[in-house]
């Protein structure tokens, strides 16, 4: 110790007499080696094995201020030492890192990353290196998508996104789809992120298939959008499990072909017929109403019909089989549907993506987000009152 501090003593006092320009940097740099050989003569002294002594340096690329020097890393012979500040330096630069990848997920390029890293910490960081640090995150991102599935969920919610990628030297939008569960701890969950060129039925097929390959076996009710090719596939992979086509879609679907006047009324017509939250209002009562509805509307816009064809009214009241406290939060598909507006909020700054990787890295980042940050913290206590109910119906599904 007392060397130590002798030697500290004697470099002050040259930096004092002679440097004049960088006193600071070099200050640092000897503050920094001095620190590292006392910590490696208390590691040596608290060491029990006679056999372990001083072996010398290392030197490392360090930086301080503005400019980069060398340090001599102090080591010893079994090579067991590792200096406290080569640990703080790591952690410094997964910060770093971390920071260029959650301003990606933010949606900035990597060349406006690069540009904030470089005026805020004064280091060259490549957009090549933003792009490295993203594609180590596949490893990661994999393993999530491939994570084992609950077997039982209450409700899976089912929608496709659509994002342009770049495949064969051509920019596309491109089918990116996404399945909701809300847990048996009325928590949300990503299920599963597939990416496909469009939306079909054979895709979500597959779609449905790798979710039963991975451990899941049934729930109560999938909500989905009017896509005719998730009925099919449902058949095919979920035969036992209902279907309910998302109004919200529907209503929306309807909107341009209303006269703007007339909206208000149809609009009273609709949700009357289709209600929520109404004890003893059954399915029959809302296929009545539907009719009713058909008849009355139809007579001003005959392709009314068209949209609530025989085949297809059952999609439309499956949520009225469950208690009138929850139907609000299972007759559409609005949870999806906010995720998938922030998912487009940020793809929509980068036009298009280079691949189907980045493009499926960015998505999976932001749901991955959003289960850590919220999902998994607030479960949807709305639910709960229905508890028993559900636990029940679950057990009656063979």
């Amino acid at each position: 110790m007392k060397e130590v501090k002798q030697h500290l003593v004697k470099s002050l006092e040259n930096f004092l007499l002679y440097e004049k320009g960088d006193v600071i940097n070099k200050l640092v740099k000897t503050g920094l080696e001095t620190l590292m050989n006392l910590e490696r003569s208390e590691f040596l002294n608290e060491s029990n094995d006679t056999k372990n002594k001083g072996n010398g340096y290392y030197e490392r690329i360090a930086k301080a201020l503005t400019n980069q020097f060398k340090l001599r890393i102090p080591r010893d012979r079994l090579g067991l030492f590792r200096p406290t500040f080569l640990e703080v330096v790591d952690n410094e630069k997964q910060k770093i890192r971390d920071l260029a990848f959650n301003m990606y997920v933010k949606g900035m390029s990597t060349r406006d990353i690069s540009d904030v890293i470089k005026d805020i910490f004064g280091q060259k960081y490549s957009a090549t290196s933003v792009s490295n640090i993203t594609t180590k995150f596949i490893t990661q991102r994999e393993e999530w998508q491939n994570k084992k599935l609950d077997k039982e969920y209450y409700f899976l919610y089912v929608d496709a996104t659509y994002i342009p990628v770049r495949r064969d030297g051509s920019v596309e939008k491109e089918a990116f789809y996404i399945v909701l569960g809300l847990t048996k701890e009325f928590k949300r969950e990503i299920l599963g992120v597939y990416t496909y060129p469009t939306e079909t039925s054979a895709a979500y097929q597959q779609v449905f298939s790798n979710l039963k390959k991975r451990g899941f076996e049934k729930c109560l009710l999938v909500i989905a959008d009017g896509f005719n090719g998730i009925k099919k596939a449902m058949k095919e992979e979920f035969p036992n499990i209902p279907l309910q086509t998302c109004l919200f879609h529907k209503k929306k679907n309807l909107k341009p072909h209303i006269r703007a006047h007339k909206w208000t009324e149809f609009l009273y017509d609709f949700n009357n017929g289709f209600r929520r939250n109404a004890n003893n209002y059954t399915k029959n009562d809302a296929l009545k109403e539907l009719e009713l509805f058909l008849e009355k509307w139809s007579k001003q816009y005959s392709h009314i019909r068209n949209h609530f064809l025989d085949k297809d009214k059952k999609y439309f009241v499956e949520y009225l089989d469950f208690p009138p406290e929850i139907q609000t939060m299972i007759y559409t598909t609005n949870w999806i549907e906010r995720v998938n507006k922030e998912i487009k909020k940020i793809t929509y700054s980068k036009n298009s993506f280079p691949d189907e990787n980045s493009a499926m890295n960015l998505v999976c980042a932001i749901l991955m987000e959003k289960e850590r940050k919220n999902w998994n913290i607030y479960p949807v206590s709305s639910f709960r009152t229905a508890k028993n109910k559900l636990d029940k119906m679950l057990r009656e599904i063979s």
